[in-house]
């Protein structure tokens, strides 16, 4: 018998209800640190964008090269990255857990979207637990000016660092990492990512390296290949 689909909504409605059992309301942070230089977010107890719990995207067609849509373990995998990822809707968090930008906004040169702001997290470079991204993706909002959660990316180093052999692909929430690609900053080896856009719709795909709705403010831009 041939398996059905679901229709885009009623995933998204779906996955949307998973992660509001399973993730605890989130309340106002307390008076903290101020932002990060740069972030555009004022210090005191400004509380994160009111936006759903997610939003938790439907995982696409087989098409868009993302994994079975009813997969149950893909789903559990997502509940899990959206609750570790949560607390850092609030931004000035992210510095002192271990979080730390350049300062620098990714496009793609060829005009496909952004990447954003990433906040490196180098204790957890090379992890592939759902919990555990090696980066925090961020984008400016144009209208508050304050650091908005889009998503987040995992990082593992190649094995044996050339980019002619792939046979050490990870692959995580069903869907094979990015790569091998030389490193995007000095010092940084050959490696594979995944970009997965917890926190902010992008047309082409959760997983896709760029999503064409982010954006990088002009003098914080860096250019990368495309994808």
């Amino acid at each position: 018998m041939a398996r059905r689909h679901r229709t885009a909504p009623a995933l998204a409605a779906a996955a949307a209800a998973i992660a509001l059992a399973a993730a605890p309301a989130a309340a106002a942070p307390p008076p903290g640190p101020a932002s990060p230089a740069g972030s555009g977010t004022p210090p005191g107890p400004v509380p994160p964008a009111a936006r759903p719990p997610g939003p938790v995207q439907a995982v696409r067609a087989e098409a868009l090269g993302e994994p079975d849509e009813l997969d149950p373990a893909v789903w559990s995998a997502l509940t899990t990255a959206y609750k570790a990822t949560e607390r850092y809707l609030w931004e000035p968090y992210a510095a002192p857990d271990g979080w730390l930008s350049d300062g620098t906004c990714w496009q793609d040169a060829a005009g496909s979207g952004a990447m954003g702001f990433h906040y490196v997290n180098e204790a957890d470079v090379g992890s592939l637990d759902p919990a555990r991204p090696g980066a925090l993706l961020y984008e400016d909002d144009p209208l508050t000016h304050r650091r908005q959660l889009t998503g987040a990316e995992w990082i593992v180093y190649d094995r044996d660092g050339r980019l002619d052999t792939d046979d050490d692909r990870p692959t995580l929430f069903g869907v094979p990492f990015d790569g091998p690609m030389k490193g995007h900053h000095p010092g940084q080896p050959v490696h594979y990512d995944l970009h997965v856009w917890l926190w902010k719709d992008n047309p082409n795909g959760m997983f896709k390296q760029y999503n064409p709705t982010v954006s990088c403010p002009a003098g914080q831009t860096h250019e990368g290949p495309a994808p």
